[in-house]
């Protein structure tokens, strides 16, 4: 993670108020360096999940979070959508959005 946002910062790339999305397995694990990351690129939030997951699964919960991120403006609007409908489905696979 910290590699990805020097190599971004290098490049002089910056991605205000934006949202990124890593589907990875784990790649959210280390919330410190994550946090670190969103910062340095300026992103709005980041979303990904904290545990290993089966493709298919993260693939289908991956399809409901990407309609919901471009029906809301806000994150947290996100958040609570997330929250009232899929909440099981997005523990089980260890789902994280931080932001701001």
């Amino acid at each position: 993670m910290v590699d990805l946002g020097e190599q971004l910062r290098a490049a002089g790339t910056k991605l205000p108020g934006r949202t990124l999305h890593l589907g990875s397995c784990a790649v959210l694990e280390d919330e410190d360096a994550v946090t670190t990351f969103r910062r340095a690129v300026g992103l709005k939030a980041i979303t990904g999940f904290t545990e290993d997951v089966d493709w298919l699964e993260s693939l289908a919960f991956e399809l409901l979070l990407l309609d919901v991120l471009t029906y809301y403006r806000r994150v947290d609007a996100v958040e609570r959508y997330i929250e009232n409908n899929h909440k099981e489905f997005a523990k089980r696979l260890g789902f994280t959005l931080l932001r701001n």
